[in-house]
């Protein structure tokens, strides 16, 4: 024997009948090879259970981090574009001299335009009184 303990334990009978039916089925020598076996698979459920959550935690947080980098780029991004669509904008509206109700109903107009078409321009574009 290989560095084996003998070692006495109960087990409800309905545990013991399936194990030895399927001791049968897989050609086990005797039921303390089947137990070892099992006590062995189990172990290795629980290791392997402990390093899931230790990778899976390890998982997150790495993705978590990286959505956070790429989060706050993208706020930096938008902010410089918002700042560049801002100049774009007050100077079409002192170029055309436009009033302040004018601007309002600019404003609405590109606001249910973009409403309309859900946010996605389409090619060839087609305007607004094309479609109706």
């Amino acid at each position: 024997m290989e560095n084996k303990e003998h070692i006495s334990f109960w087990i409800s009978k309905e545990n013991l009948k399936e194990a030895e039916m399927i001791m049968k089925s897989i050609d086990s020598k005797s039921r303390s090879d089947y137990i070892d076996n099992a006590v062995a698979f189990y172990n290795g459920y629980h290791h392997n259970k402990n390093n899931e959550e230790y990778i899976n935690k390890n998982i997150v947080d790495t993705v978590q981090g990286v959505m956070d980098s790429f989060e706050r780029r993208m706020a930096r991004q938008m902010f410089k574009q918002a700042v560049e669509i801002a100049k774009i904008f007050w100077l079409m509206v002192d170029g055309f001299k436009m009033t302040p109700s004018q601007v309002d109903d600019l404003h609405n107009d590109c606001v249910e335009e973009v409403k309309r078409i859900n946010g996605a321009i389409r090619f060839p574009y087609k305007n607004k009184d094309e479609d109706e």
